[in-house]
């Protein structure tokens, strides 16, 4: 039988079937779409936090150190919320940061999960309880953080100008001058 690439599933308009029931135990079905559709879990987290109408962020790192973010549209619009970039510390108070200690965890493909709070992760983030699955890559010496919540993140009605200084957040450019 010939399974579908994670590419047909979202370019035929699937994506939100999937992340649907991704919401009722998101950790545990990424791992099995990763199976299913022959694919790496890293992808799969990166279409499932593209896709997702809940806040969700995507996180691989080494050694502590953040190696690069994706977020969901929801999570993008909390305004002030800041990306991480490549190099930034893991907080102490993450269960990412813990499993981390241990090398092996991250070498034997170990997983873990926890709660956090997304301030801990972002700056200017307002303190909103987040669950978060990690697991290690392997040999990669990586690891692969997921935080997500079903709830709503409130923004304020500050206007768009306010919110970013005049950024297009499509094009990351500032005003025209």
């Amino acid at each position: 039988m010939l399974v579908p690439c994670t590419k047909t599933i979202f370019r035929r308009g699937l994506a939100p079937i999937y992340v649907k029931l991704l919401k009722q135990s998101p950790f545990l079905e990424l791992l099995s779409l990763a199976d299913t559709f022959v694919t790496s879990l890293t992808a799969t987290a990166i279409r499932f936090a593209k896709y997702s109408d809940d806040p969700v962020a995507v996180i691989v790192s080494s050694k502590n150190k953040v190696d690069y973010c994706f977020m969901s549209g929801a999570l993008e619009e909390v305004p002030g919320l800041k990306w991480l970039k490549k190099g930034s510390s893991i907080a102490p108070d993450t269960p990412t940061y813990a499993f981390n200690q241990d090398q092996n965890n991250i070498t034997a493909c170990q997983n873990a999960e926890g709660w956090s709070a997304l301030d801990l992760w972002f700056d200017d983030a307002p303190d909103i309880e987040m669950k978060e699955d990690v697991v290690g890559l392997g040999t990669y010496g990586k690891t692969l953080t997921v935080l997500y919540t079903d709830q709503a993140i409130d923004v304020d009605d500050e206007s768009e100008e306010d919110e970013d200084n005049g950024f297009d957040r499509v094009s990351r450019r500032g005003p025209w001058r």
